[in-house]
């Protein structure tokens, strides 16, 4: 039993495996100090960027007889993924193919979720936070060129929209209902409290370099908690409960506002 236990604590996906992580998670605190706990699910029902890398031929026989509704959706550049002009507009539509088609070309291509899951981790993720992060990432840390500095930050100079995020660990997990990837993750955002006492912080609290009303308004901007327009909320309450979870009938969660 402790053979299997030490075998499987290497195996990812295991629950052995946890201690490992617990490790890392720790000992990250220790160097980068207090962390925000965050989830990262990207849809893959309605994710422009997974049909996108989907991969099929248009010659394939099975696709140009057995499902050719899928031949306007194969391609290198389609569908769009961005809009076709760059004018100012209260909206923006990417044209993607109807919920069905979608599930479709994801069950026979089921790879391409998987690129766009990683697209979604290991670019836009670390462009929204302020992060250096490379296709190697973390094992170009022993590299000649790592993405963190000398500090040990993988922090950008200008930061994200939470301000300058000096590293972040995590842990993929598959999430049981459906088996969509995930992201369950800590990071570590450069705040007043990252590697101060309660004692300083009160501290810097009375002297005011920073203010309460600030802390909160950092809050608010990254928790998003409100909703702009609670009135067109109430009214599309209904709606938006019986289109849960698929929401296979709209287009608003695949497409930017």
């Amino acid at each position: 039993m402790q053979n299997y236990h030490f075998m499987s604590a290497k195996i990812a996906g295991t629950r052995q495996v946890r201690r490992q992580i617990n490790h890392y998670v720790f000992s990250a605190r220790i160097v980068y100090g207090c962390p925000v706990f965050m989830t990262v699910t990207p849809s893959e029902r309605h994710s422009g960027l997974a049909i996108r890398l989907s991969r099929f031929r248009k010659n394939d026989p099975g696709v140009r007889f057995g499902a050719p509704e899928l031949l306007p959706w194969i391609g290198h550049s389609a569908p769009h993924i961005f809009p076709a002009s760059e004018e100012d507009a209260e909206s923006i539509s990417v044209e993607l193919p109807e919920y069905d088609l979608r599930r479709t070309i994801t069950s026979r291509d089921p790879l391409c979720t998987v690129y766009a899951f990683w697209v979604n981790v290991k670019v836009i993720l670390p462009s929204l936070y302020g992060l250096r992060m490379c296709p190697d990432c973390p094992n170009c840390c022993t590299n000649e060129n790592p993405c963190m500095d000398s500090f040990g930050s993988n922090a950008t100079p200008m930061g994200g929209s939470a301000g300058r995020t000096d590293a972040l660990v995590g842990a993929v997990e598959a999430q049981k209902a459906e088996g969509v990837l995930h992201l369950q993750m800590f990071v570590f955002p450069q705040l007043i409290h990252q590697h101060k006492t309660l004692h300083e912080i009160g501290e810097s609290l009375r002297e005011a370099p920073v203010t309460f009303d600030a802390m909160k308004r950092l809050l608010s901007l990254t928790r998003q908690a409100s909703y702009p327009d609670l009135g067109k909320l109430s009214s599309e309450r209904s709606g938006i409960v019986a289109s849960w979870p698929a929401y296979a009938k709209g287009f608003g969660v695949s497409r930017p506002p």
